[in-house]
């Protein structure tokens, strides 16, 4: 939580860059910014996919003209299913009061380029809904247990814990096993016990999760222009992104690491 941080160096004169997101409330991203005001210090937050190529190559279109006006924005964030059980069911992301809903922890980049794609736009209206689906105990197959490494169904189960434990014998300890036993090296040994007792090692239908796993955002812009986002947590895809740019002379179209006019 940056509020507190964040206004305090500014008071002792330093600029200000946080990691996204910049806050978790709208109050604290206010006293953040009246701070830096006050005290006449930059502020700036890693909202980082504004420099990938990509990005900036579909900003370069938009602002010179190259698809015309723009009519509408869709955009797809595809978190990837198990790195979605790994973050937002088992892991540090997976509570609201404990950190913040899915959309801003996960998407407040995707938000972020929409609004940078419409510079100079106002957004006008918003609405979004979503909800948390299939991660809940109502959805546990008959016979699993409330660990995987006890789980008579584990070998058949998209969401295993035991995967982190072949990912350790394979030799790969980093992300996203380094995470499952922070407080020690990613061994085999460690990611045994962090299965046995830590919260990666919990059957998904069985933690305490309470953030949702697929969310919709629409807006309307100045102008007209229209945009809609979608998060989805039931994606073979890790964080693919889709975005498809609609103008009054043509669209613009972009999967990831490639635009195309």
């Amino acid at each position: 939580r940056h509020q507190d941080p964040a206004v305090a160096f500014a008071a002792k004169g330093y600029h200000v860059l946080l990691e996204k997101p910049m806050a978790v409330s709208e109050g604290d991203c206010e006293a953040i910014v009246a701070a830096c005001r006050h005290a006449d210090v930059m502020l700036s937050v890693c909202h980082v996919l504004r420099y990938f190529p990509p990005v900036q190559k579909i900003k370069e279109l938009l602002d010179k003209g190259v698809i015309g006006d723009v009519v509408h924005i869709q955009h797809l964030e595809p978190v990837g299913h198990f790195h979605f059980a790994h973050s937002f069911v088992r892991g540090n992301w997976r509570r609201e009061d404990e950190s913040s809903f899915s959309l801003l922890a996960k998407s407040c980049h995707d938000l972020d380029l929409i609004l940078y794609w419409l510079e100079g736009k106002r957004c006008l209206k918003v609405s979004s809904f979503g909800a948390l689906c299939h991660f809940t105990k109502e959805h546990q197959p008959p016979g699993a247990s409330s660990r995987c490494v006890d789980c008579a169904l584990s070998d058949g189960c998209a969401y295993s814990a035991t995967k982190y434990l072949a990912m350790a014998m394979g030799g790969h300890v980093g992300w996203p096993v380094s995470v499952v036993c922070p407080d020690s090296k990613a061994s085999v040994e460690a990611v045994r016990d962090a299965l046995r007792s830590g919260p990666y090692g919990r059957c998904v239908y069985e933690s305490d999760n309470d953030v949702a796993s697929n969310q919709v955002v629409t807006m309307e812009f100045e102008g007209g222009t229209t945009a809609s986002f979608s998060m989805v947590a039931f994606t073979e895809k890790l964080c693919v992104r889709k975005t498809t740019i609609y103008g009054t002379k043509r669209h613009v179209s972009c999967v990831e690491h490639a635009a195309r006019v």
